[in-house]
Protein backbone atom coordinates (compact mmCIF):
# COMPACT_ATOMS: atom_id res chain seq x y z
CA UNK A 1 0.00 0.00 0.00
CA UNK A 2 0.95 3.66 -0.82
CA UNK A 3 0.46 6.84 1.21
CA UNK A 4 1.50 10.06 -0.06
CA UNK A 5 -0.63 13.17 -0.63
CA UNK A 6 1.57 14.32 -3.54
CA UNK A 7 -0.47 12.40 -6.83
CA UNK A 8 2.99 12.46 -8.85
CA UNK A 9 4.66 10.42 -6.41
CA UNK A 10 1.93 8.38 -5.99
CA UNK A 11 1.55 7.57 -9.79
CA UNK A 12 5.36 6.83 -10.21
CA UNK A 13 5.31 4.15 -7.43
CA UNK A 14 2.09 2.33 -8.47
CA UNK A 15 3.33 1.91 -11.91
CA UNK A 16 6.39 1.02 -10.78
CA UNK A 17 5.06 -1.73 -8.27
CA UNK A 18 2.06 -3.03 -10.58
CA UNK A 19 5.42 -3.52 -13.19
CA UNK A 20 6.77 -5.61 -10.96
CA UNK A 21 3.43 -7.95 -10.49
CA UNK A 22 2.73 -5.92 -7.18
CA UNK A 23 -1.27 -5.45 -6.50
CA UNK A 24 -1.36 -1.79 -5.19
CA UNK A 25 -3.38 0.30 -3.39
CA UNK A 26 -3.09 4.21 -2.94
CA UNK A 27 -4.20 6.60 -0.62
CA UNK A 28 -3.68 10.04 -0.30
CA UNK A 29 -4.34 10.57 3.42
CA UNK A 30 -3.84 8.99 6.82
CA UNK A 31 -7.62 7.80 7.73
CA UNK A 32 -8.24 6.53 4.34
CA UNK A 33 -4.87 4.78 4.65
CA UNK A 34 -6.38 3.31 7.87
CA UNK A 35 -9.85 2.47 6.47
CA UNK A 36 -8.38 0.87 3.04
CA UNK A 37 -5.27 -1.60 5.46
CA UNK A 38 -8.32 -3.31 6.73
CA UNK A 39 -9.79 -4.60 3.93
CA UNK A 40 -6.70 -4.55 1.89
CA UNK A 41 -4.55 -6.18 4.29
CA UNK A 42 -0.81 -5.27 2.73
CA UNK A 43 2.62 -6.90 3.75
CA UNK A 44 3.94 -3.50 3.40
CA UNK A 45 2.61 -0.05 3.53
CA UNK A 46 5.18 3.04 2.27
CA UNK A 47 4.01 6.07 4.21
CA UNK A 48 4.83 9.58 3.25
CA UNK A 49 5.16 11.70 6.65
CA UNK A 50 4.48 14.83 5.68
CA UNK A 51 0.72 14.90 5.05
CA UNK A 52 -2.48 17.27 5.81
CA UNK A 53 -4.71 15.88 8.59
CA UNK A 54 -2.83 12.70 9.89
CA UNK A 55 0.22 13.01 9.13
CA UNK A 56 2.65 9.59 8.38
CA UNK A 57 3.72 9.18 12.60
CA UNK A 58 0.04 9.02 13.89
CA UNK A 59 -0.64 6.87 10.73
CA UNK A 60 2.28 4.09 11.39
CA UNK A 61 1.32 4.31 15.35
CA UNK A 62 -1.98 3.50 14.63
CA UNK A 63 -0.97 0.56 12.08
CA UNK A 64 1.23 -0.88 14.38
CA UNK A 65 -1.16 -1.21 16.99
CA UNK A 66 -3.88 -3.07 15.27
CA UNK A 67 -1.90 -4.38 12.27
CA UNK A 68 1.39 -6.92 11.71
CA UNK A 69 2.17 -4.75 8.22
CA UNK A 70 5.46 -3.59 7.60
CA UNK A 71 5.59 -0.19 7.06
CA UNK A 72 8.31 2.34 5.73
CA UNK A 73 8.41 5.89 6.11
CA UNK A 74 9.23 7.74 2.97
CA UNK A 75 9.65 11.42 3.52
CA UNK A 76 12.00 14.74 2.32
CA UNK A 77 13.01 15.31 5.51
CA UNK A 78 16.51 14.18 6.47
CA UNK A 79 16.67 14.38 10.00
CA UNK A 80 18.24 12.00 12.90
CA UNK A 81 15.86 13.17 15.06
CA UNK A 82 12.60 11.99 12.10
CA UNK A 83 13.73 9.02 12.04
CA UNK A 84 14.38 8.49 15.40
CA UNK A 85 10.74 9.38 15.80
CA UNK A 86 9.41 6.71 13.19
CA UNK A 87 11.23 4.03 14.30
CA UNK A 88 10.24 4.64 17.18
CA UNK A 89 6.58 4.30 16.72
CA UNK A 90 6.86 1.24 15.03
CA UNK A 91 8.54 1.93 11.65
CA UNK A 92 10.45 -0.85 9.97
CA UNK A 93 12.49 1.58 7.51
CA UNK A 94 13.11 4.83 6.39
CA UNK A 95 13.63 6.16 3.06
CA UNK A 96 14.53 9.86 1.69
CA UNK A 97 12.81 11.92 -1.18
CA UNK A 98 13.77 11.86 -3.84
CA UNK A 99 14.20 8.49 -4.38
CA UNK A 100 17.05 8.20 -6.25
CA UNK A 101 16.09 4.92 -8.50
CA UNK A 102 12.83 3.12 -8.24
CA UNK A 103 15.01 0.02 -8.18
CA UNK A 104 16.93 0.97 -4.70
CA UNK A 105 13.67 1.85 -3.25
CA UNK A 106 12.29 -1.91 -4.35
CA UNK A 107 15.29 -3.80 -3.42
CA UNK A 108 14.24 -1.93 0.30
CA UNK A 109 10.51 -3.21 -0.32
CA UNK A 110 11.56 -6.87 -0.74
CA UNK A 111 13.76 -6.97 2.18
CA UNK A 112 10.28 -7.08 4.37
CA UNK A 113 9.01 -9.88 1.41
CA UNK A 114 11.83 -13.04 1.33
CA UNK A 115 9.26 -14.92 -0.41
CA UNK A 116 8.66 -12.49 -3.28
CA UNK A 117 12.89 -11.91 -3.36
CA UNK A 118 13.43 -15.63 -4.27
CA UNK A 119 10.93 -15.09 -6.76
CA UNK A 120 12.41 -11.79 -8.44
CA UNK A 121 15.84 -13.16 -8.36
CA UNK A 122 16.12 -12.56 -12.23
CA UNK A 123 15.25 -8.51 -10.89
CA UNK A 124 18.29 -8.29 -9.42
CA UNK A 125 20.53 -9.92 -11.92
CA UNK A 126 19.20 -7.07 -14.30
CA UNK A 127 20.49 -4.57 -11.53
CA UNK A 128 23.93 -5.70 -11.84
CA UNK A 129 24.03 -5.89 -15.75
CA UNK A 130 22.63 -2.52 -15.68
CA UNK A 131 25.15 -1.01 -12.96
CA UNK A 132 28.32 -2.26 -15.86
CA UNK A 133 26.09 -0.06 -18.87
Amino acid sequence: MLVDDEPNILVFLELGLQNEGFEVQSAQDGMTAVNLIKDFQPHVVILDVMMPGMDGFEVCQLIKKTDNVAVIMLTARDEVDDRVKGLTLGADDYMVKPLLSFVAMLFGLLCFLPIIRKTLVPLFNMVDTAEQI
